[in-house]
């Protein structure tokens, strides 16, 4: 996305281009373990099921799921 190619210039404008790739891991390690442990709680059918009452319960979970994949 568009950190990934703010943080390409940086590393390129800073002519230290190996700092992209950890700058790029930041980046997208939130998004990863966001969508993956959403994707291993919904394989899980009792987990699946008990998804909405969690949410329901406790709505800061699903708002800050969607700030992490929203950047």
């Amino acid at each position: 996305g568009i950190l990934g190619a703010v943080a390409a210039v940086d590393a390129i404008v800073a002519n230290d281009p190996a700092r992209w790739e950890p700058a790029w891991w930041r980046l997208w390690r939130p998004y990863w373990a966001s969508t993956a442990g959403l994707l291993a709680i919904t394989a899980r059918p009792t987990l699946r099921a008990a998804l909405p009452r969690v949410l329901r319960a406790a709505p800061w979970v699903f708002d800050r799921a969607l700030g992490v994949l929203a950047g």
